[in-house]
């Protein structure tokens, strides 16, 4: 029978047996608990890159600093060069995504044997479920337009590790943020689209000869918690699929980083000069103005401007005058250019007698051999100064088609004052206008009810559709912003109107004829340092285990010790 402690006798064999199994089987699992960072860092001192960074517990209580990311890419356009601000972009929040407790997925993200494609896979058409959120970062304006080599950068995006989650292992687990980017359509103020927006046979946006694309990017940033090498925790950023949207497209694909095109199918007609003299006197620049306007067939002015002179470049030969700089087609036809001096800004313009002579420019735009339209002049008419009647002047004529031949006034006839300006509304600009000073191209220059000019035949062509220099100056045309993936049920962006652009891509219009003469962050394809075993998941186990140690040496000293018989 065996004695029990209770009655104060010695213990027997059996429970001092026991006890000490148990006690043997307590300290195992404390060294394994002890053990276990230790193996883990032998395990990722294996992997290559930044994922041999030591697993150190950080300090208690530190929180990392915020790490900050960028999204850019590039906007290309065929046909024609690009202006800078002539397109926008608009950037929205598409969701944020947890990583499920135990998945593999933060391995598998940073990992070195995976390339950036398979990672997107992973991220974009994985188990991933991605949930609106209001603290989702965003930056500053959601609006960014191209520069002048299409550059397009939005405004930095603030992460913290409060974004993270409550506790190191959610912080080290990180958070997928997803975001689009999509191109802007001209609208109004109103949110409507602007006048002469169409779409093609495969429902893109064109807008001034320019088809629209209408692809959208997606970004998706990987944020995760890690340590540096001292032990102090950092954020890290992986960005995956369109984060840069940089490449030239052949065509455009989602998650391939490749960037907006744009194609231009209309006409551009580069420059068109004209030329001013002074009896054989140099002349400055800026000394005469000019008024450059595009009219109608019936007279109807379409858009105005006024130019100066350049400076004379060999002195006394004449000055140039850019009467047409970069005007766009956006469609065949004819169109008309309305041109006259209206001034000089000489220090005594008292001197000078002005020539008044009218000019109409006509610029045809007709498909080319190729498929492609093409623009040029094909008539310059003249209406000299006192004269009712248009004559045809010759294209090849030096050193220009349209010529001011402006003159000194003789000292010896005081009292003689500068003719005044000529009335920009007269007849004799106005190429539909009947009458005596109507231009009259391929006929005898008397009236215009013959021949085949802007009266007689009529292109059907000529009213609207250039854009471009017509005076030097330049209107940018604010819109409203709707959705941003040019659709406008996508619902991925929110309106904003007075942005300057409209919600489904689009540039800051020209008027009609008028265009203008992150710490811790990882390097794009690197592989982010491997996660940090903390102080706050190993505190917990080591108390108790420590506790169950100290109670079980305990127990067994009462088990051991003698006890006398009882008399």
């Amino acid at each position: 029978m065996i004695a029990m402690v209770g009655n104060g006798e010695r213990p027997t064999g059996r429970w001092r047996r026991t006890a000490a199994w148990i006690l043997a089987a307590l300290m195992v699992s404390v060294v394994g608990l002890m053990a276990a960072p230790v193996a883990f860092a032998e395990e990722a001192d294996g992997l290559p890159g930044r994922f041999g960074v030591p697993l150190t517990a950080a300090a208690a209580g530190s929180q990392p600093e915020p790490v900050s990311f960028a999204i850019s890419g590039m906007k290309y356009l065929e046909g024609r060069p690009l202006a800078a601000g002539e397109f926008s972009f608009r950037l929205a929040g598409a969701g944020v995504a947890s990583i499920p407790a135990g998945s593999n997925l933060p391995r598998q993200l940073r990992s070195a044997t995976l390339s950036e494609a398979e990672k997107y896979e992973l991220v974009a058409h994985g188990d991933l479920t991605y949930y609106p959120e209001s603290d989702q970062p965003m930056p500053a304006s959601a609006l960014a337009q191209n520069n002048a080599e299409g550059a397009v950068t939005f405004g930095s995006l603030a992460f913290d590790s409060t974004l993270l989650g409550k506790t190191a292992t959610e912080r080290s687990a990180g958070r997928v943020f997803c975001y689009t980017v999509a191109e802007q359509v001209p609208r109004n103020p109103d949110g409507s689209l602007k006048d002469g927006v169409t779409r093609d046979e495969r429902g893109r946006y064109v807008y001034q000869g320019v088809t629209y694309d209408d692809s959208v990017k997606r970004i998706y940033l990987y944020v995760y918690q890690t340590a540096d090498a001292g032990g102090s925790p950092v954020l890290a950023v992986l960005p995956l699929g369109d984060a840069a949207f940089d490449g030239r497209p052949a065509k455009p694909t989602s998650g391939a980083g490749q960037g907006f095109l744009n194609v231009f199918n209309g006409a551009v007609l580069d420059r068109f000069d004209g030329a001013v003299l002074l009896d054989g006197e140099a002349i400055s620049a800026g000394e005469f103005t000019f008024s450059v306007r595009e009219v109608a067939e019936d007279g109807t002015i379409i858009d105005s401007g006024t130019v100066p002179c350049a400076a004379a470049a060999n002195g006394s030969e004449g000055a140039g005058v850019r009467l047409i700089d970069g005007a766009v087609f956006d469609g065949p036809g004819r169109f008309f250019y309305a041109v006259k001096q209206t001034g000089a800004t000489r220090s005594a313009p008292a001197d000078v007698v002005l020539d008044e002579s009218s000019y109409i420019i006509t610029v045809e735009v007709a498909e080319g051999s190729n498929g492609a339209l093409d623009a040029s002049v094909t008539y310059v008419r003249k209406k000299p100064a006192n004269s009712d009647r248009w004559l045809d002047v010759d294209l090849d004529a030096q050193p220009s088609p349209v010529v001011w031949e402006n003159h000194l006034k003789a000292s010896d006839v005081p009292g003689t004052d500068v003719p005044a300006d000529p009335d920009e509304g007269s007849a004799g600009d106005r190429p539909g206008q009947s009458g005596a000073e109507e231009p009259s191209p391929g006929g005898d220059g008397d009236t215009g009810t013959d021949g085949d000019g802007p009266h007689g035949d009529h292109p059907g062509a000529g009213a609207s559709g250039a854009t471009g220099n017509v005076g030097g100056s330049s209107d940018q045309s604010g819109g409203a912003a709707t959705d941003g993936t040019g659709e406008e049920s996508s619902g991925t962006a929110d309106a904003s109107p007075g942005a300057g652009q409209s919600a489904e891509g689009g540039a800051a219009s020209s008027s009609r004829g008028r265009a203008s003469s992150g710490v811790g962050a990882p390097a794009r394809g690197a592989a982010p340092a491997a996660f940090a075993q903390t102080g706050d998941d190993l505190g917990v186990p080591m108390v108790i285990a420590c506790v169950v140690v100290v109670a079980s040496g305990a127990a067994l000293a009462l088990l051991s010790r003698r006890r006398p018989p009882r008399s």
